[in-house]
């Protein structure tokens, strides 16, 4: 920094680093680290300015993720922040509030069938019963997910279990979770772009209604035929009689 002639260098707080790499105790502190990520190259896809970087870091402080496992575990998708599945299952592993002895994942029935299923179950300690959640094949192809290009087709099984997991997660421990959903779920959601069209004219298109003005009425069709046949007729008998008329003028009555 400069003062007229004289130089000033400009002093920064050094940030603290403890057992478990740097600690950022002040906004200063996480947007220059922000800056440093974003510099590297090494910020994962959807993090790569400084500002972004900074808001996965606070997102993951509030869910008590170190700055380095916030950005290894937060995944940006159509600009939601969300943690991966596995995250998920370690924040509530390390809660004093989860049983161990009560979690279970596992598959029933014939892989690749409607019938196959994924299970997950979790219990929170002073509770007498356990949460347990699924997700079937047959529940991803309501969901139009079965066979969808991407994960769904490279390991279908994966992905089942996943969203079983997630909704166990998020059921039995909201206050660990704070709302977050897995990643591999927001995979599945349509972006803003594809979002439906609100309103009443929405809500029609949603439902398959066609609206009047798309389609006039059956009795508004037939009453402007009636008009329009009615002044026809007219027409013709006018021109009918003038015919006549005409007619009997090139032979006059003796």
């Amino acid at each position: 920094m400069s003062n007229g002639n004289q130089l000033v260098a400009e002093h920064k707080t050094p940030i603290e680093c403890g057992s478990r790499g740097l600690v950022l105790r002040t906004l200063d502190d996480m947007y220059r680290f922000a800056k440093y990520v974003s510099a590297s190259g090494l910020a994962p896809k959807g993090l790569e300015k400084p500002e972004a970087i900074l808001v996965a870091l606070q997102y993951g402080a509030e869910l008590g993720l170190s700055p380095a496992q916030s950005l290894q575990n937060i995944a940006v998708i159509n600009g939601r922040p969300s943690l991966w599945g596995d995250t998920m299952l370690a924040l509530c592993m390390s809660s004093p509030l989860w049983d161990e002895e009560a979690f279970h994942e596992w598959f029933d029935g014939k892989p690749g069938t409607d019938g196959f299923t994924a299970y997950c179950r979790v219990k929170r300690r002073g509770r007498k019963q356990p949460v347990v959640r699924s997700f079937s094949v047959a529940d991803a192809k309501a969901a139009g997910l079965w066979g969808k290009p991407g994960p769904w087709s490279q390991y279908p099984a994966r992905m089942l279990q996943m969203r079983a997991r997630s909704w166990a997660l998020r059921d039995a421990f909201p206050d660990i979770l704070r709302g977050c959903l897995a990643a591999e779920e927001v995979m599945d959601i349509s972006s803003a772009n594809d979002a439906p069209v609100l309103g009443v004219g929405g809500l029609a298109k949603k439902l398959g209604v066609k609206q009047q003005e798309d389609e006039p009425q059956v009795a508004e069709v037939q009453a402007a035929e009636e008009v329009v046949e009615t002044e026809r007729d007219e027409s013709d008998a006018t021109d009918a009689e003038s015919v006549i008329d005409e007619a009997l003028g090139l032979f006059p009555e003796e």
